[in-house]
């Protein structure tokens, strides 16, 4: 399948275009050629990934893979690495949600940038996003995968402080920079682990057993990994490898992870993401949803037969998941700006799906990942419609837009009904899936999960009162609010319908359904293994289902109850802040996470900065100029020495030689008769000597 490489070359085409000659295009054409050029290259890759998806399902199940090489990127010995692009079903659904949703950001973006003097760099830089994800989801190998890896932060980079001319945009792309580069370091030593540990377990077995395997040495390509690790002799000599002595599948997952909770946004290395909002908002769509979040549930989905050798990494995933569910629906209760409740809410639902991958609900943690991206970019997509409307992002100073805002209102409720898991929006079925596998592996994980739905359903619709409802518009709301255009809206229903259908469409429960879901069909040859309802968990999946109902419906009421009529309600909510003294503005301002970071690394960091500085500019620069110093003054006794020593001596000998040479030339005068009296002296001087000797 040649034109697979198509799927990624035509968004790098578009960035290629913006970015090269955007400039003057759009200053001779107008800004329509820039969103021809940006969207229509988005709307060819996702035509192109229908088209791949369609003819993967065509093939039987057991032959869906198509890998598309282009080039050898290292040949050593028997290291022999392709850049190459491999489809299976796990690719495919990333590489829909990527150019689908992407299609639908972009679009969008056309009528939310309209006035920004950069439009042009913008549609560049977000061209250039969706093809380093393209390359993440898509790559054949680990440096593939990497090279994506990398690509995707530095787009967030340029994205998140797009508006850098404000310092604190510009900080902000940075903070999402650096934390992500502690997150890569422990991706780059976890597949340096991996690596060691196969080349030493491939010296234990016996390869006479695996003459069908084409190479013996791990040549960094996924696939290959996959089988090597699927046979159990490989596997056993792999779990039996230690390094500093803990288990090696332990070290490389946890590493591994820490590059996922980099990318996620997981406890610890979370704290990049709030500030990501400093960016367009259709940009926090689409890192939120559709990209940049993913690739760390990506990664451990794709490795999940890594992660399944070691339990007890298994064990500190999932507890991290859900303690990141909880803490993101914590922090995002007491938020006013409209956009950090949703980048809190993308926080939380990250932990769903983590909790769900390291409870081995790995097609579960893969539907929420396309249910979030539907309703996640629908709900920031209407953030940005009410941003638009508004020109405010405090929901204080909303309230009432339900009228003025009509479709803006109706999608954005759709996403807090699929967010907070009503059984006729999507998220129900993914998240119910997710907390059923949790209770099966503790019921503790299912009561924290479910304590987050909860919150989850709490925090939205308080979002959602708050903007829409509430109180009555103003009369300067009513004359200054407005519907965005029909270019952004039309884009918000599209998502809201998607998540609303997606659910039923590709997870309808087999309790519902009588057949096992077709997403978990679908992914069965890539996670081997699915959450099925047998007979003898019937009535328990029944009671899970009707309790994830029972905490969505608790949360919307309570909701309702505070937030539909702030007038009526002012006076509970001031007792409720009185009561809970500091505890608002604590979890408002994060826990003083930053803070704690700021007083430990960042200080620590600087200081250790400004210590490297003194000793370079005192020491370093001290010792240079020392010995610049003491080699000016060696130059000068050299200097000296050569000019009244040796230069002396030399023209001493030199004025030396030079008079002799005067005196002898006297005599050499050319007469005849001076020589031959010469002559005649020297003989009678010879025989007065010779007669006195």
């Amino acid at each position: 399948m040649g034109w697979l490489r198509y799927i990624v070359l035509l968004p790098l085409v578009g960035a290629a275009i913006n970015g090269i000659v955007g400039a003057p295009l759009e200053r001779r054409f107008g800004r329509r050629v820039i969103t021809v050029v940006a969207v229509g290259v988005m709307l060819a890759a996702a035509a192109l990934a229908i088209a791949a998806a369609v003819t993967l399902a065509a093939r039987p199940e057991h032959d869906r893979q198509i890998v598309d090489r282009l080039f050898t990127m290292i040949s050593l010995g028997r290291v022999h690495v392709d850049f190459a692009l491999a489809l299976d079903p796990l690719s495919t659904i990333m590489i829909l949600v990527i150019t689908v949703v992407g299609a639908l950001i972009h679009a969008y973006s056309a009528g939310y940038m309209a006035d920004d003097p950069s439009y042009w760099r913008y549609f560049a830089y977000l061209n250039l996003f969706v093809f380093s994800m393209l390359l993440l989801v898509l790559g054949d190998s680990f440096l593939t995968l990497f090279i994506g890896w990398e690509g995707v932060g530095l787009c967030s980079y340029l994205l998140i402080g797009f508006w850098y001319r404000e310092p604190a945009n510009a900080r902000a792309g940075m903070k999402a920079f650096i934390v992500n580069r502690v997150g890569d370091f422990g991706f780059l030593a976890g597949v340096a682990l991996l690596f060691w540990g196969l080349a030493g377990s491939w010296s234990v077995i016996d390869h006479r057993y695996y003459a069908d395997y084409p190479r013996l040495v791990p040549t960094l390509d996924l696939r290959l990994v996959h089988d090597q690790l699927a046979v159990a002799p490989f596997a056993q000599a792999f779990a039996a490898k230690t390094f500093l002595g803990a288990p090696l599948p332990l070290v490389v997952a946890l590493l591994l992870f820490l590059g996922a909770a980099g990318k996620s946004a997981q406890l610890p290395l979370y704290v990049w993401l709030p500030d990501a909002m400093a960016g367009p908002t259709p940009v926090s769509a689409l890192i939120h949803a559709a990209t940049m979040v993913t690739a760390g549930v990506y990664l451990m989905v794709r490795l999940h037969f890594l992660f399944a050798l070691s339990p007890a990494a298994m064990t500190v995933i999932a507890t991290v998941g859900v303690a990141t569910a909880l803490f993101g629906a914590i922090v995002a209760l007491f938020q006013y700006d409209l956009k950090r409740v949703l980048a809190y809410s993308t926080i939380s639902q990250l932990g769903f799906m983590f909790l769900g991958a390291a409870t081995g609900a790995w097609w579960p943690a893969m539907f929420h990942l396309v249910t979030h991206a539907c309703f996640k970019a629908c709900l920031f997509l209407g953030a940005g419609s009410v941003i638009h409307g508004t020109h405010t992002q405090d929901m204080r100073e909303m309230g009432g837009l339900a009228p003025l805002m009509p479709r803006t209102r109706w999608s954005y409720l759709v996403g807090c009904w699929a967010i907070a898991g009503f059984p006729w929006a999507a998220g129900f079925y993914s998240k119910d899936e997710i907390l059923a596998r949790a209770y099966e592996r503790s019921p503790l994980l299912w009561l924290a999960g479910a304590v987050a739905a909860m919150l989850t359903s709490f925090y939205m619709f308080r979002s959602y009162y708050l903007t829409f409802e509430g109180r009555a518009a103003s009369e300067e709301q009513r004359h200054a609010v407005h519907e965005s255009p029909r270019s952004m809206t039309w884009v918000l229903l599209a998502l809201a319908a998607a998540s609303i259908v997606v659910g039923p469409l590709v997870g309808l429960p087999e309790l519902w359904s009588g057949r096992e879901p077709l997403l978990a069909r679908w992914l069965a040859p890539v996670t081997a293994g699915a959450l099925t309802a047998t007979p003898e968990r019937r009535g328990l999946e029944l009671a899970l289902m009707f309790a994830s109902l029972v905490v969505a419906t608790v949360g919307w009421i309570a909701a309702r109850l505070l937030y539909k009529d702030l007038r009526a309600r002012e006076g509970a909510l001031a007792t409720l802040r009185s009561r809970l003294g500091g505890v608002p503005a604590l979890v408002l301002d994060g826990f003083r996470v930053d803070a704690l970071y700021d007083a430990t690394f960042v200080r620590a960091f600087g200081a250790t900065a400004r210590t490297a500085a003194w000793f370079d500019v005192h020491v370093v620069d001290g010792v240079i100029a020392a010995l610049g110093a003491l080699a000016r003054a060696a130059a000068f006794i050299t200097a000296a020495i050569d000019h009244y020593l040796v230069d002396g001596a030399v023209n001493g000998v030199a004025d030396l030689l030079l008079g002799a040479g005067r005196a002898l030339r006297r005599v050499q005068t050319g007469r005849i008769n001076n020589y031959v009296l010469g002559v005649a002296m020297g003989v009678v001087m010879l025989i007065v000597l010779t007669s006195w000797l």
